[in-house]
């Protein structure tokens, strides 16, 4: 999965989510907004998704998915999000740890570690401490998207019937989750709103099957297209997916390689956060287009792609954490 999802993340510009869980009690942390606070929970849903962003200085910052903002320590050292300014109070970084894991290190604390104790309790503690309730492990997300057809600004529709449709709404329906496939490079391309898949075939076009079907005819691989974004390209027969300018979607052969056939996969909120709140969902969406967003926005291209591709393994390991430099 690591892999597909790195060779993802650079092609579409995709932000890697990570959950973040403790070593020693197999919880996740997680911060919802409002309180500020930050727990652990054995849930794995929309407030336990973080986004890292490489600080200009060294180290990263550790943002929530859902509501963006940034994990950091307060004046009593407790473990708190806050709005992103990207200053140093809310870099972190990772050191390798012997119990098969890293240490989350705040530097501008005097390298106090995040922990977590039995009963899923978040807090930081003195730098001489390097057990398991200090360890944590970095696990990749299956990334939540919208499929917008780059000529004519709507995005793909799984139906409940099973259609394939475009639309210009930003909801539940239009939400895919890329989920890696066994056949090659290839994903699935999941529509949580009805537990389905797409899937191609020869005669019948695309269409959404159950979630359950993990065959190479539900599979598809992503390729560069000169007009912008990707092509969707089936791994069973090589067939394309497009949009026409009615907005109807369909397959075409391998050989088709126009605007039609060009799609941009662009980040979404969760999809458990984007069910709760559609409206929610479609007022982020609209602040990411619009580019309000937190100021370390502008530091993506910071070296992003080295983050990416060494943090992508289901646990951050010493290589990867030399590597990173951490």
């Amino acid at each position: 999965m690591a892999q597909q999802l790195d060779v993802i993340s650079e092609i579409c510009g995709l932000r890697p989510r990570f959950y973040v869980s403790s070593v020693a009690h197999q919880r996740c942390l997680g911060s919802r907004p409002g309180n500020r606070g930050v727990y652990t929970t054995g849930h794995r849903l929309a407030w336990e998704q973080w986004e890292m962003y490489p600080a200009p200085r060294g180290g990263f910052f550790l943002r929530s998915a859902a509501h963006m903002q940034c994990l950091c320590l307060d004046g009593e050292c407790r473990c708190v999000t806050r709005d992103p300014s990207c200053d140093e109070a809310t870099v972190w970084r990772l050191e390798e740890s012997p119990h098969g894991g890293s240490f989350i290190v705040s530097p501008a604390h005097g390298d106090r570690k995040l922990a977590c104790d039995s009963s899923g309790y978040a807090y930081s503690i003195d730098a001489d401490h390097v057990g398991t309730w200090e360890t944590w492990s970095l696990e990749r997300c299956a990334p939540t998207v919208f499929l917008r057809s780059i000529p004519h600004e709507k995005l793909l529709c799984a139906c409940p019937d099973g259609a394939v449709r475009s639309t210009r709404k930003r909801l539940s329906w239009e939400r895919f989750e890329l989920r890696p496939s066994p056949h090659g490079e290839g994903f699935f391309l999941d529509a949580p709103a009805h537990g389905t898949r797409l899937a191609v075939a020869e005669e019948e076009g695309p269409r959404m099957v159950r979630s359950s079907i993990a065959g190479i005819w539900e599979s598809w691989r992503l390729e560069p297209s000169p007009y912008g974004g990707v092509f969707l390209v089936s791994a069973a027969n090589r067939c394309k997916l497009a949009c026409n300018v009615e907005g109807h979607v369909y397959s075409v052969y391998e050989w088709h390689e126009g605007a039609w056939e060009s799609w941009h996969l662009e980040p979404s909120v969760p999809f458990d956060l984007a069910e709760r709140s559609d409206a929610f969902a479609a007022s982020q969406a609209a602040a990411e287009q619009s580019g309000q967003g937190p100021a370390c926005h502008s530091w993506i291209g910071l070296g992003i792609g080295a983050l990416v591709g060494a943090v992508a393994s289901p646990f951050v390991v010493p290589a990867v954490v030399g590597a990173l430099g951490f």
